[in-house]
């Protein structure tokens, strides 16, 4: 089974009393998940868990009662729209993300109208032509998430609107302080592929990932100069 976050890491260790999302760590157990340890938890309902390393932060922020809390006011947390809030305030939010430091690592906030309401959300989003082949884009790549500077794009108006310009464009490649990782969506979900020094390996890398996969996205050629 393919994880949505494959080939990613945590970038900062987990740290004993440290808070992510509405759980609180309380100690390291030496029960593992492949190279992952459990992570023994108190949500902020009261209730104790245990949480792998690898989603601690990351995709578990609860002990189970957020999920159930939004399921209850709404009944949309598996829609594809309530994914793409959930994962804007990830972003934006969440600095074990993976995309954290192109977007709240450089400041960009979300509406406080948006940030804790979904339902405010959805109505923006029905109202500005959400369709389910579209994402959702700043118009201003260095603006924050605001109705009046977002909008629903296909992937050729993200690609040119995005803050890196490479001197080739290929699609779904991303930069971060290290170099460069690809990016992928399949089916309503994320995926992210090995990062790479250059471009040209990080083209490779999601190449190499949509074959390995079966993915339908298109193979794309490296080019060269001469």
């Amino acid at each position: 089974m393919i994880s949505k976050y494959s080939y990613t890491k945590r970038t900062t260790p987990i740290e004993i009393g440290k808070k992510y999302g509405r759980l609180t760590v309380l100690a390291k157990t030496s029960r593992r998940k492949g190279t992952s340890y459990y992570y023994q938890c108190r949500c902020d309902c009261g209730k104790e868990c245990y949480v792998t390393s690898g989603r601690l932060g990351v995709s578990t922020m609860s002990c189970g009662c957020l999920k159930e809390e939004c399921r209850g006011s709404h009944r949309e947390s598996q829609t594809r729209l309530y994914r793409i809030w959930c994962l804007m305030k990830a972003r934006c939010y969440n600095p074990n993300f993976p995309e954290y430091g192109n977007y709240g690592g450089r400041g960009i906030k979300i509406s406080p109208d948006w940030r804790s309401n979904y339902p405010n959300f959805k109505d923006w989003a029905v109202s500005a032509g959400y369709d389910e082949h579209l994402s959702i884009d700043r118009i201003n790549v260095n603006g924050d998430y605001t109705p009046q500077n977002c909008r629903w794009a296909d992937d050729v108006t993200q690609s040119n609107n995005r803050r890196f310009k490479s001197r080739f464009s290929y699609r779904g490649i991303r930069k971060y302080a290290k170099g460069f990782y690809g990016i992928l969506t399949y089916k309503g979900k994320i995926y992210y592929t090995k990062s790479a020094r250059t471009i040209e390996d990080a083209v490779e890398n999601r190449n190499r990932f949509i074959i390995e996969h079966c993915f339908p996205h298109p193979i794309q050629t490296i080019k060269t100069t001469t």
